[in-house]
């Protein structure tokens, strides 16, 4: 356990990034994915990270949750190593990840395996009803709407009291009303429990719904984090409200001018690397080709 920050200075990082590099092997050799990533999410601190397909987001996630080891640089917990992963860091994967022969609460339960039976019942069915299903509990995957699916996987991510939930495109394949519904939930969790949770979203609109601090992640290979955009807009947030305040529109018109101008330095877009040369193929014409004879 690390020890307690000397009195009067700041806390150390709940979770910690220091010099992060993450490489693949491929086909041709090798392909750096991060290259000197540093990062750092204070105490109750809800971050946005935004960024591209492909730019290495969930490798980024996967990292900070210890399901993926770093090729170099460290990773930190509370200002110690963070080693592998472990109930302190609760997860949620944008493809739910239930396993489709149980019921909500046993994919809930599965997540509280250590504890004694009984307890193991009471506490998913608690969880259950704080995400809006107690009364879905015993029904399969199969037989859940995406929404439901995502919150049974809220629900597990929270069942063991994680200090940390990192949240990687959870509400991605949602339609908007569902995806709506589901950024109230996550905001009143964070309101109500202010844990330490990592966001990674390719929507603006949402990172600003409800990040403390927004931090983009360049595109790839050897992705690392620009600058953060601190959101400084009162809580609690109304995406309709949103839409008329000032400071939200400036805050969007500066980070989306910042993606933009990330998007034209990659790889084959204008005044950025070449593009991979097209064969020289002519389309043909069909109305000259001979008619063949009945």
């Amino acid at each position: 356990m690390a020890s307690a920050p000397p009195e009067g200075s700041a806390p150390a990082p709940a979770l910690a990034l220091r010099g992060v590099a993450k490489r693949f092997a491929t086909r041709g050799g090798t392909l750096e994915v991060l290259a000197d990533v540093d990062f750092a999410l204070q105490p109750g601190e809800l971050v946005a990270i935004v960024g591209f397909s492909g730019s290495g987001k969930t490798t980024l996630l996967s990292i900070l949750a210890g399901l993926l080891q770093p090729d170099a640089g460290a990773v930190e917990m509370d200002g110690a190593p963070a080693g592998g992963p472990g109930p302190e860091r609760g997860v949620v994967f944008q493809s739910y990840a239930l396993l489709p022969w149980l019921s909500a609460l046993g994919n809930v339960e599965l997540a509280l395996g250590a504890l004694p039976r009984a307890e193991r019942r009471a506490r998913a069915c608690e969880i259950l009803a704080q995400v809006g299903l107690a009364a879905a509990r015993d029904k399969r995957p199969g037989e859940l709407s995406g929404g439901m699916r995502q919150r049974v996987a809220v629900a597990r991510a929270l069942a063991p009291a994680p200090r940390i939930l990192l949240l990687d495109e959870p509400l991605g394949a949602l339609d908007a009303l569902t995806r709506a519904g589901l950024q109230r939930e996550i905001a009143r969790v964070w309101e109500r429990d202010r844990k330490s949770v990592v966001l990674i979203t390719n929507d603006v609109d949402e990172a600003i719904l409800l990040a403390d601090r927004i931090v983009p992640l360049t595109p790839g290979p050897g992705a690392t984090l620009g600058p953060s955009f601190r959101v400084g807009l009162p809580r609690p947030r109304d995406r309709a409200a949103l839409n008329h305040d000032p400071a939200f529109r400036k805050l969007r018109n500066e980070l989306t001018a910042y993606l933009l101008a990330l998007a034209a330095r990659r790889p084959g877009a204008a005044g950025g690397a070449p593009r991979t040369p097209l064969p020289d193929v002519q389309p043909i014409d069909l109305a000259r080709l001979p008619r063949r004879r009945a």
